[in-house]
């Protein structure tokens, strides 16, 4: 009998024991103890996390339950959506990873006029979906998507979208004009009809940029009258109240807005003939009391034309406000308020951007 060579029985050892090790290495994920696992999964990107569904029953049944989606969501790190109109519509999903920026298409494969009016806790307010038209509300991670009951008008000026957390209840509010008088339809998520509220004749002169923070929808007007430049417009949503807050400063530049800056309310105005812009907070709205946070300097940048500095606005934050997102709607530009760096967000354009955080919560909740 031929005797084998030394090599080929290390060989044949070597395999043997590997084969054993890789036996050994498979875990029974359905025995580890189910804390552990949500401790994991919890801290798992939305749009990953969605994937491991059908890794095993019990990571499904996890990963569906509505304590566990709260407390995702509560971890999650909020980033940008942006909307592109050119050729062929584009919804993409800007964050930071570390000290990088990445911008991942959302592939949400909508049609050419589509609009996305308000995102709130990962779910977003869609209009022109099919051609059929009317509202609906989706998730861009699961692809969930519920269409609203039709409302009085079949088109609206302003769209408002906003949770609250005491209450877990979902509104959508729509701001339609008929002649000299505004008529606001709100719909609770679940409900199978619009209500009618009353809108205050100081609330009517509103632009088109609603901002939700903590249950509230903010607004700035865009009336030539003096007075009201040093006002914001505000609704309640969970009371479907109106409130008018004074600002920290008259509201009178083009580049002054409101903006959301970790979670909170902010307003910003630019130093005329400067490139300094002063921002303040506001974290109690009941107090009404504003904070005057950062004043950040756009210099060291590369600006995409000369009239960027005149046109750029702030349109949101990442690192849970630490960086602040401008735009002039041709390139991105970000800001650290600590480090004080300034930097180009290269090959990214918008028509429009909303604060959002990726979520699994469920349209079928409703």
């Amino acid at each position: 009998m031929q005797r084998r060579k030394p090599d080929s029985v290390v060989e044949m050892v070597d395999q043997g024991r590997k084969r054993r090790r890789k036996k050994n290495s498979k875990v029974d994920l359905e025995n580890i103890p189910e804390e552990i696992i949500s401790s994991i999964l919890v801290n798992i990107p939305a749009h990953k996390l969605y994937e491991l569904r059908s890794v095993c029953k019990q990571w499904f049944k996890l990963i569906s339950e509505p304590n566990f989606i709260d407390q995702h969501l509560s971890r999650s790190e909020p980033g940008l959506l942006v909307q592109y109109h050119h050729w062929r519509y584009m919804t993409v999903f800007l964050e930071m990873k570390g000290e990088r920026f990445r911008v991942r298409d959302l592939n949400l494969k909508l049609r050419f006029g589509s609009r996305i009016h308000a995102s709130c806790n990962g779910l977003i307010l869609l209009e022109g979906v099919n051609q059929a038209g009317g509202l609906f509300v989706a998730n861009p991670v699961t692809k969930q998507c519920m269409k609203l009951p039709p409302r009085s008008g079949s088109y609206s000026l302003f769209y408002g979208f906003a949770h609250h957390p005491g209450t877990r209840v979902y509104k959508v509010l729509t701001l339609n004009r008929q002649g000299d008088s505004c008529i606001c339809d709100i719909l609770t998520l679940g409900s199978d009809s619009w209500r009618h509220v009353l809108v205050p004749q100081e609330f009517r002169r509103s632009n088109s940029l609603y901002l939700a923070t903590k249950g509230f929808l903010h607004n700035i007007t865009d009336s030539y009258n003096g007075e009201d430049k040093e006002y914001m417009h505000s609704m309640d949503m969970v009371h479907e109240t109106f409130h008018r807050t004074r600002l920290p400063v008259s509201a009178c530049g083009k580049q002054d807005r409101l903006f959301e800056l970790g979670g909170f309310l902010a307003f910003t105005t630019r130093i005329e003939t400067t490139s300094r812009f002063d921002i303040w907070v506001l974290k109690d709205f009941h107090k009404g009391n504003w904070v005057k946070q950062h004043s950040v300097v756009l210099e060291g940048v590369r600006f995409a034309n000369k009239r960027s500095l005149s046109m750029v606005k702030p349109v949101g934050s990442l690192k849970n406000g630490k960086v602040i997102i401008f735009t002039d709607y041709v390139s991105f530009y970000a800001t650290d308020v600590e480090l004080k760096w300034v930097r180009r967000i290269w090959k990214l354009r918008a028509d429009d951007v909303l604060p959002h955080v990726n979520s699994l919560i469920s349209c079928n909740a409703f």
